[in-house]
């Protein structure tokens, strides 16, 4: 294909997936901007919403009227690209797992359990509304809600 039109990726796709510069691995010849490639072959499995997302998005910056593409070494961490609301409150090890509490589909709190924290919810505790324990505080500027707010015991909040 590239006999006829010019490589764009050239240089920035690896060989492994684009062997041969076989444009049509990932390219339709009746619709060129319908890519068909398997992201699962890659560090970065596609789920939920970015299933949906153009590969531009991701892939091209463009900066000055000028036009960069990126396809390896990309950071795949959530916060490189989306903005961190919880500042530095789950990370571990310098990362933060948004996965653990957030689904990729509309990014709800479908994957949190208050089951699996230092303060499992029981009784009473079960009908109360998430914003009376965890309040938003100005942290660095930023409205951030506090979620590892230390109250363990009951005198911490009862008195």
């Amino acid at each position: 294909m590239y006999q006829c039109h010019d490589n764009i990726h050239e240089g920035f796709i690896s060989e492994k997936y684009m062997p041969e510069n076989n444009c049509a691995l990932c390219h339709g010849n009746e619709n060129w901007g319908s890519v068909t490639f398997d992201h699962n072959n890659t560090t970065f499995q596609l789920i939920g919403k970015h299933l949906r997302t153009e590969c531009r998005s991701c892939h091209f910056e463009i900066r000055e009227g000028k036009t960069y593409q990126q396809f390896s070494n990309l950071d795949t961490k959530c916060a490189s690209c989306h903005d961190n609301v919880h500042g530095n409150q789950f990370e571990e090890s310098g990362i933060t797992d948004c996965k653990r509490c957030h689904g990729f589909e509309r990014w709800d709190r479908s994957n949190f359990n208050h089951d699996n924290t230092r303060f499992k919810l029981e009784g009473a505790h079960l009908n109360v509304n998430c914003n009376e324990c965890h309040k938003a505080e100005v942290v660095d500027g930023k409205s951030t809600i506090i979620y590892k707010i230390g109250k363990l015991t009951c005198a911490d909040c009862h008195q």
